[in-house]
């Protein structure tokens, strides 16, 4: 409170620098600071941590206008803090620095990824199975404003990139390249939407992880064909990360996925023909043969005859009695 009132050119008392640089230099001093009740113990089910009084104390420390005080703030979360965070913690209390560090504003600026984001998801992520199973549980009983907050931030390093750095050095077939950044973010945004979907009692919409920009940077169908024919687990495709694709995204996977479903179709129909030379030529359409006095009827009998690869095959209609060609007319 007495740091967020001192003047922007103003010198800054020294043991107010000295006090700010122990206290967030320290994860000692961060994770014992906003508790609800120092005599409760934290455990998996309860951190202890008032959130509440989390934000009001990251929001004075947002208002700070003295540039030598945001800057040693920034340092030692930066450069101290975030490494002295270890994927095996010695105790449950260390855990709670993953609550309360995305209140630092500075998490709403994207530009600050390689710096904040990504360490900070790169210690998340790695962190042993039973740590990693209390922060999850503990995400997954934060209020809704909470866990949206730490969506967007994570949604907008996507953005950033799509928008700032992707699309700066992209080709002209749009295709996304692997970036590590963009890659931790991703995987952020997986695990919080993996917490929505499985633990969460109150869930946010699914359409808050969407990104809609997506379409407008990347070309995600020809992500999509490549991903299908990829037989390598562990290759990097937006793909893997449907969660993020709007209705608009989808709408464009599904016309694509059609598109190739029905190429093969045609592909394995032409492929027996050759084989079968001698033989009845397989048709690569699917042919209606119906009348018009029965149509809905004839449909439906037809219907009840073909295999499902039929199905994906181009459709031309043959009207009993009519010997016209059916180019898209009928």
């Amino acid at each position: 409170e007495n740091s967020a009132k001192c003047e922007a050119m103003v010198p800054v008392d020294l043991d107010i620098m000295t006090a700010i640089e122990v206290i967030f230099k320290s994860l000692a001093c961060i994770n014992d600071s906003f508790l609800s009740d120092k005599n409760v113990s934290c455990t998996s089910k309860n951190h202890g941590v008032d959130l509440h009084e989390a934000e009001l104390a990251f929001e004075s420390i947002r208002k700070i206008e003295n540039e030598s005080l945001k800057g040693l703030i920034w340092e030692s979360i930066t450069n101290e803090l975030l490494s002295s965070l270890s994927k095996n913690p010695p105790d449950i209390e260390t855990l709670r620095i993953y609550l309360t560090l995305p209140l630092y504003h500075e998490f709403v600026n994207a530009k600050n990824y390689s710096k904040l984001h990504s360490p900070f998801c790169t210690m998340v992520l790695s962190l042993e199975e039973i740590p990693r199973k209390i922060i999850t549980a503990w995400y997954s009983q934060t209020s809704i404003e909470y866990f949206e907050r730490l969506i967007d931030i994570f949604k907008d390093v996507l953005k950033y990139f799509l928008q700032c750095e992707i699309g700066k050095v992209q080709s002209a077939d749009k295709q996304l390249k692997f970036e590590n950044n963009f890659f931790l973010a991703l995987n952020m945004l997986s695990l919080l939407y993996h917490i929505n979907h499985q633990e969460r009692k109150e869930k946010v919409p699914y359409d808050v992880f969407h990104v809609n920009e997506i379409t407008e940077y990347f070309d995600i169908r020809n992500d999509y064909v490549i991903w299908c024919q990829d037989t390598k687990p562990n290759s990097f495709y937006l793909c893997n990360y449907p969660f993020v694709f709007d209705a608009n995204a989808k709408h464009l996977l599904l016309q694509t996925d059609q598109a190739l479903q029905m190429h093969i179709a045609m592909q394995n129909a032409a492929t027996q023909g050759f084989f079968s030379l001698f033989g009845p030529q397989p048709n690569v359409y699917f042919v209606l043969t119906v009348s018009r006095q029965n149509i809905v009827e004839d449909t439906i009998r037809e219907l009840h005859k073909i295999s499902s690869a039929d199905l994906k095959k181009p459709l031309r209609v043959k009207f009993i009695g009519e010997e016209a060609e059916d180019t898209g007319g009928v």
